[in-house]
């Protein structure tokens, strides 16, 4: 059938521990043919030198040369760890979190821009700004008590359920980029790896509803 065989998928750690792999059996409750190897790296795959059948990408989603389909743009809010937040008097004023460290990836300061933005007021111009070389980063920063991170929602869920992090604020803004699942180009889709993006939108959509 078509939908049987073993589809490699490139990925990144800190995604599929926390997105996929805790809820990977029930994929496998749908399609028991059909087997999900994973290739862990931050890099963007060749697929055909790495001989991957698709990957999750996290980005604008402006490849050339793939299909991409989105899963789920990024919606971020200001987290921290308990204990960072233990002394602060929760939901904070956006004036009292610019005067916190903040964390970022590197490239990509002009979220926390957007994010003053929207909580209506300027971007603070002297922020004390820790900048990583990608979000897993940036969070686990912020989860060791060193700062505050902006975080997807979705990613974060365990997390704010078992009070590791906190929401500083509940304002949100949705980035300009997200979670893609790319294939190569060709003629015709890939109908298992549409299977799985369905599934895994099916999850992200669950914990919208939370």
């Amino acid at each position: 059938s078509q939908m049987s065989g073993k589809i490699r998928l490139s990925s990144s750690p800190f995604y599929a521990n926390r997105m996929i792999l805790p809820r990977l059996a029930e994929f496998y409750d749908l399609y028991p043919d059909l087997e999900v190897e994973f290739e862990f790296t931050y890099a963007l795959s060749d697929f055909r030198a790495e001989n991957i059948d698709g990957a999750l990408r996290y980005g604008p989603g402006d490849w050339t040369g793939v299909r991409s389909r989105i899963i789920h743009y990024d919606r971020v809010v200001p987290v921290a760890s308990a204990i960072f937040a233990a002394s602060l008097a929760l939901p904070l004023d956006p004036a009292d979190i610019a005067q916190l460290p903040l964390a970022a990836v590197r490239g990509q300061t002009q979220y926390w821009d957007q994010w003053f933005g929207a909580a209506g007021i300027e971007p603070p111009e002297d922020a004390e700004m820790s900048l990583h070389d990608h979000r897993g980063l940036a969070l686990d920063y912020a989860a060791a008590s060193n700062a505050v991170a902006l975080a997807d929602l979705p990613l974060i869920r365990n997390e704010l359920k078992t009070g590791a992090l906190v929401k500083l604020s509940d304002i949100e803004i949705t980035l300009d980029r997200g979670v893609h699942l790319s294939e190569p180009d060709g003629p015709m889709p890939d109908l298992r790896l549409q299977a799985f993006a369905d599934w895994l939108l099916e999850i992200v959509n669950e914990s919208d509803a939370e």
